[in-house]
């Protein structure tokens, strides 16, 4: 049987049968995330050690996530305004997220040609990951608006997770492979950087594949109530009207700061505490990768069965513990075994959170409400950082892992708390 014919047999399992224009939007998102995941596997976990190898300093390292983020802040609720003005949501997605967003990671692979001094570089590594997040927070509520009316509802749990696991056989290989040239090629000339430049290239070239394939994907027709307004004076009604998605929100906040506060400084700690090398962490990356895939499995038809607010706490409750393991970690290879144990509940909280989001966001206006939680999520991510940047160097990263376990296990309290009335109502 061809990929396809089997593709089209799962979707038939899983949902029953669908129009043959389903069935293609359905086919391009998958391989859409497959590509990104593969981008982002030789980005994400390498700009703050490029950072590092060209003179920053931990407290920098902190301000570049934070201040980029600074501008997910204010990009995500424009975002979901803008693209309620225009006829088509696919269009401005690909220009923002799929094309301006792309283009910055190219860039950034030219920074050592253009900026001369520590500073310079710093300066020039932010404004272009700045581009990165803005853009890509820019097209984000248009684009999850699209995703929740092509993916039926009653196959969301099964078909993400099968799209998560499909983007964690990806990961699983191509992260280590991003870490293994990374150090590879920094031990030759270049002045160790050389590896971090090719990685950028390849990132934006499957990058571009990820933005073609989502341009393939048919538009469907957004829910007759969709509201095109948008706007900051919608949230109070919003937010009144949906408390579970209300709660969601503000759980997602705390939940955002805590995680961001140690975020960025695992890797950091794991090079400059531990001696690893970007070899170390491209191994975690694929190890969190494989359990990530093991996860999939086991949470995506148990949460279609059981829910996704049950699931949300449950992983919500033990991953606040993994900050703490990194106490026991004596050499590089430590980390493994928590990066192992973090990617399998990660699928779990992230599969249902995702899906808690599309099930409670509003939707006579599920632009502003996903640009909404996007938002307040990005603001912990600008806080988080800088803090952590600032206390990293007053009380430790080991102390920093442990409050943001902290911070996390409260964040999942107060969501029980919020939305224990509401799960006891029917249909809560």
């Amino acid at each position: 049987m061809s990929p396809a014919r089997a593709f089209t047999a799962w979707l038939d399992r899983i949902a029953g049968p669908l129009s043959p224009r389903r069935q293609a939007g359905l086919r391009w998102l998958f391989v859409d995330a497959l590509f990104g995941q593969a981008s982002g596997s030789f980005y994400d976990e390498f700009v703050a050690l490029f950072a590092l190898a060209l003179g920053a300093t931990a407290d920098r390292i902190g301000a570049l996530v934070g201040l980029s983020n600074l501008f997910g802040v204010v990009a995500y609720l424009p975002g979901a305004a803008a693209a309620g003005l225009l006829r088509t949501r696919k269009p401005f997605v690909i220009a923002t997220n799929g094309g301006v967003a792309r283009l910055a990671i190219l860039a950034m692979a030219f920074v050592p040609l253009l900026a001369r001094g520590p500073a310079a570089a710093f300066t020039l590594i932010l404004a272009l990951r700045s581009v990165t997040v803005f853009m890509g927070s820019t097209g984000t509520p248009p684009a999850t608006s699209i995703v929740a009316d092509l993916v039926p509802a009653r196959a969301r749990g099964r078909y993400f997770s099968g799209r998560n696991a499909a983007m964690g056989i990806v990961a699983f290989a191509a992260a280590p492979l991003a870490g293994l040239l990374a150090s590879t090629l920094n031990r030759g000339p270049g002045g160790g950087i050389l590896g971090y430049q090719v990685l950028f290239a390849v990132s934006f070239a499957f990058g571009m594949l990820s933005t073609l394939s989502f341009s393939r994907i048919p538009e469907p027709p957004a829910p007759r109530r969709r509201s095109r307004s948008g706007g900051l004076r919608r949230v109070p009604g919003l937010l009144a009207r949906n408390p579970g998605f209300a709660w969601l929100v503000g759980s997602s906040l705390l939940w955002s700061l805590a995680l961001s506060l140690a975020g960025p400084f695992f890797n950091v700690y794991l090079v400059q505490g531990l001696g690893g090398t970007a070899a170390n962490v491209g191994a975690s990356a694929g190890i969190y990768a494989a359990t990530t895939l093991v996860g999939q499995l086991v949470f995506g038809a148990l949460v279609d069965r059981r829910g996704n607010r049950r699931l949300f706490i449950l992983t919500g409750l033990l991953v606040p513990v993994l900050p703490a393991c990194w106490l026991l970690v004596r050499v590089p290879e430590h980390a493994y075994i928590i990066n192992a144990a973090s990617g399998f509940l990660w699928a779990g909280y992230n599969l249902a959170a995702y899906n808690l989001l599309l099930e409670t966001a509003p939707l006579e206006d599920r632009e502003t409400g996903v640009a909404l939680h996007s938002t307040v999520v990005a603001v912990g991510a600008v806080a988080g950082p800088l803090l952590g940047g600032v206390l990293a160097g007053t009380i430790g990263y080991l102390a920093l892992f442990v409050l943001s376990g902290g911070g996390r296990l409260a964040a999942t309290l107060v969501y029980v708390a919020g939305t224990r009335r509401t799960a006891r109502r029917p249909g809560g």
